[in-house]
Parts: structure tokens; sequence; C-alpha cells
């Protein structure tokens, strides 16, 4: 039975427009009343912005793999409406793959894979063991992220300051953080280790406080890219009722997620930046790139990584300038996706000594996070002390200043309030005493400390 036919036994399912890519825009986007974006369940495929041979492997892996299924348990595998399955579910009648082996409530079947059917689904479990929500179309997609970028979204003074309330931040670093969010471009943290720079670039999403919708998987032609990661995603609960007009029905092939934010370390390699295969279950992975889109990249300290300063910039060199990708697979393929995240580089470097001027001048925003002064530390190892439950004695941080950094000459750094902070509150603890930071404590902190 050939897929001509499959159209005119289906009509409904099907709109004008070539498929995949002539997707109707209400397949994407809420009605006008709606300001935000929010992925409307398809009704057709045309909507959906994928063919029913797309979704062959799926149904026949899922067969295969769980039994005997009903058609309305195969569409809330795929997370599509009956409608939409029940044509590909004729096409593999017709092809002899699976029969309906008896009815189900609601003039539906209950459907078995057959021999034939076995042999393919083990054929196509070589290629990938994939069997799980359908496909979003790569237009779709990029109209998603465009439309919920980072660069839409507006943060003020009074959101920074909440979002960073945990840290010593002067109100310079405050503003220029702020403006570094707002514009969503490049931004390096640069200055000495110990002062925050890392765990600043993870908060620095805070002050959008906007979640956004993300496709589970795209397809590329016959080819499945996996976007949601649990590992990096934290998937929301959405309240239509209050959201949502009567009658609109959610895609659930799209999840709810918090702005994400993506951290890459020194084990980063040029691999991580193109689509992958997982060698076990054969199925392709979005780079990192992609799947921190809408939200924050952080390259954690920046010039230690496995991959060289130049090849990891000539790498994005292109994206970060059009704000498009073009992504290895592993068939060979390439594909061009949005690139679109504050992409933060955090290093111990000055950034004259990373890199050239050709490179800097496509990082608009180079922000120095230095050493605290000494008010800055004396009132941070207050407010710290206070937060454990430490007394202290009168006198005893003016005292750990001049002892243990002027006179060795050591420079300040923010994190070793809570450090030495620490050493103190395990010495009490090992010893029995009363949580107090006194002379002696300090003299053991900053002994065990610095060695």
């Amino acid at each position: 039975m050939t897929f001509d036919f499959i159209r005119a036994s289906f009509p409904e399912a099907f709109s004008a427009g070539s498929l995949p890519n002539a997707g109707r825009e209400p397949s994407v986007s809420p009605p006008p009343a709606l300001k935000n974006f929010v992925p409307r369940q398809p009704e057709t495929f045309t909507e959906a912005g994928i063919e029913p041979r797309v979704l062959l492997p799926l149904v026949i892996r899922y067969l295969y793999q769980h039994g005997k299924q009903s058609g309305l348990n195969v569409s809330r595998q795929l997370r599509l409406p009956l409608n939409l399955v029940e044509p590909t579910l004729h096409l593999l009648r017709s092809e002899q793959l699976i029969f309906p082996k008896g009815a189900a409530a609601g003039n539906d079947f209950v459907y078995e894979i057959l021999p034939k059917g076995i042999e393919k689904a083990q054929m196509d479990l070589e290629l990938s063991t994939y069997c799980g929500a359908a496909p979003v179309s790569i237009d779709q997609y990029t109209n998603s992220v465009f439309r919920q970028s980072l660069r839409n979204h507006r943060i003020k003074l009074p959101q920074m300051i909440k979002a960073l309330s945990e840290f010593s931040v002067s109100n310079l670093l405050l503003s220029q953080l702020g403006q570094a969010v707002n514009s969503g471009k490049t931004l390096m943290l640069y200055g000495p280790p110990g002062n925050g720079k890392s765990v600043l670039s993870k908060q620095l999403l805070k002050s959008a406080h906007t979640n956004i919708w993300i496709p589970r998987v795209l397809s590329v032609g016959s080819e499945i890219i996996r976007v949601f990661d649990p590992s990096i995603h934290q998937e929301l609960p959405f309240d239509q009722a209050h959201t949502l007009p009567p009658g609109f029905e959610i895609d659930h092939r799209w999840v709810y997620i918090q702005r994400p934010t993506v951290v890459a370390g020194g084990e980063l390699e040029l691999e991580n930046l193109e689509v992958t295969q997982n060698p076990i279950t054969r199925i392709l992975e979005a780079p990192i790139q992609v799947k921190s889109n809408c939200g924050c990249l952080v390259i954690d300290d920046f010039g230690r990584q496995r991959v060289g300063i130049n090849e990891l910039l000539n790498r994005w060199i292109v994206p970060m300038d059009t704000g498009y990708d073009y992504i290895g697979l592993p068939s060979g393929r390439q594909l061009k996706l949005p690139f679109d995240q504050l992409l933060v580089f955090s290093t111990n470097f000055t950034p004259n000594k990373l890199t050239d001027d050709a490179f800097l001048r496509r990082i608009p925003y180079k922000i120095q996070v230095g050493n605290p002064t000494v008010e800055e530390f004396r009132n941070l190892f207050f407010d710290r002390a206070a937060k454990f439950g430490i007394a202290l004695e009168p006198g005893v941080v003016d005292y750990l200043i001049e002892r243990h950094f002027e006179t060795q000459e050591r420079e300040l750094r923010f994190c070793h309030v809570e450090d030495l902070l620490n050493q103190g509150l395990d010495y009490c603890s090992f010893h029995d005493h009363p949580l107090y930071f006194d002379r002696n404590v300090a003299d053991i902190a900053a002994l065990n400390y610095f060695s």
C-alpha cells in the first residue's frame, strides 16, 4: 500500500502543503491571546511537521519491546493524538508487520507484531533503540528557540540583587552582570581563583526566572536526535487551566523546563559540540550548545580544557556572530541549528593572555571578579558566622586578617571565609567545644588550610 493511498484513506490527518516542512504556525504557536510560546497539539501531519512513515520505526520498536498494545497506548507513547497514529498503524497492517488481535474501547484495536514485523524491528534496533515521543521538526524547533530567546527577556537591578543575594557582590559587578544577561551575548568572567566566578555563572539565570518549552527529540530525515536530558533539564508542571484558553491542548512532544544552565569544565572536547551516538542505546544525543539553547552555557575553568583555546573559539566564531551553528552528525551530514544562549567563559587568566583581539572582540562583556577588600572580607565573615551559628571572639577577624594574610603577604579571597569557618566547625566538633571562633581556633584553621 502506498503513502498516497494512506493519505486518501485518512484525509482528516493531512492538510494542504508538502511534508514535513509545511507545518502551519498553530502547531507550535499560541493563538493571539497568548503572549508566550506554548506548543499546541497538532491536528494534522502538516501541523506536526512529520510524515506517517517517520513514525513507522517508533511504533514497530514499541510493539516489539512491549508486546500487544492498543492504538491509544501507542498514541500515548508517541505523544500524538490517535488520529495521527492510526494512518501509521494502517500502513504497518498493509505491509503485514502488525495485526489487530482484538477490539479495544472507542472503536480501537489491540495490535500484535507479526513475524515479519519482528524481523523489521530487530533490524531497526541495530540503528537505534529509541521508541518514545514522536520528533519535532527542525523548523518548529528553530521557531521556538527564537521566540523564547533570553534576549527577548529583560531583567532589572532588583531581580539581579535577589538572584545573587547570597553572595557578596559590589554594585558595579551587579550592574555589569545584569547588562550581560540582558544582552544575551557572550560573557567572560575572569580573575583569581576562589572568588566565586563559577558559582556566579551558575546563578545568573535565576535573575530571569522564566521557563521554556523544548522538544523531547528532533527529526532530521530518518534520524532522531534527543534534546531533552533529565540530567540537565528540570521538568516542571504546567498549569494550563489558568494560562491557556478553553480548548487549547498542549503538544506533549514538548517538555516545560526551567531555563537550563549547562556547565562544561576541563573535560570538554570538540566531539562534545557535535551530535553523538550512545554506544549502548544507539540513540543520537544533541550537543551541549543545543541543550543549553534559551539558557546559559558555562565553559568553566576556561583555558584548561582538553581542546585548545583557539580550536574551541574557532569552532564557535561563526555561531557567536550569526546565531546559528552547523553541527555534524555521525552519518556525516551537517545540521543547521540555533545557537542562542548566554555563553559564559569563566577563567583564572586575564583575557589578553588567553587569545588575540580578533576573538576577544566577539566577547562583548569581559568582567573582572576580583579579590574582596578588607571591609568586604570582614562583613562576609560576620555574615557567614551568624548563618553557621558560630560565635566570634571580639577582634578575631582583624587578628586573622593581620596575622595570616597581611603578615604573610597573602591575598584575601571570598572562598577563604567559609573555608576557614568550616575548619573552625570541624575543630569544635571534634573536641566537643562550643561553636566559638577565637584566636586559637583561627590559628589552627589557618595552619590546616594554608599549610
